[in-house]
């Protein structure tokens, strides 16, 4: 059975589909300000996973992820570039804290909801 463990150890089934963000737990999102469904696991392994797991919503990880190829492909970055990989680690804090962060020239971002 595909549920959510509860405290108990029991399991209690999931609403929606498998891996669908309609079916995920609801997060206080920390780049949108409100609640929205999360992620169904955490994106990146350690801490920086997990707190981007319990603090930030799936869309904004699916706008991060949408922001990172466009930095990737402008700045034309290597990706076995340690350095490359700090810059986009950064960018990736800033942009979802809400913080300044770099944009692809001529970019202008959707209006916010």
């Amino acid at each position: 059975m595909v549920g959510f463990l509860d405290g108990d150890g029991s399991t209690r089934p999931m609403s929606g589909r498998v891996g669908d963000a309609t079916a995920s737990r609801l997060v206080f999102c920390r780049r949108h300000q409100r609640e929205l469904p999360g992620l169904d696991a955490p994106p990146l392994p350690g801490p920086v996973g997990q707190d981007i797991f319990e603090n930030v919503s799936a869309q904004a990880w699916r706008e991060w992820q949408q922001l990172q190829t466009m930095l990737i492909n402008e700045r034309h970055l290597a990706l076995v570039d340690r350095q490359a990989r700090a810059y986009l680690s950064e960018q990736m804090r800033r942009f979802l804290a809400g913080e300044e962060y770099d944009q692809p020239s001529g970019y202008v971002p959707p209006p916010a909801d």
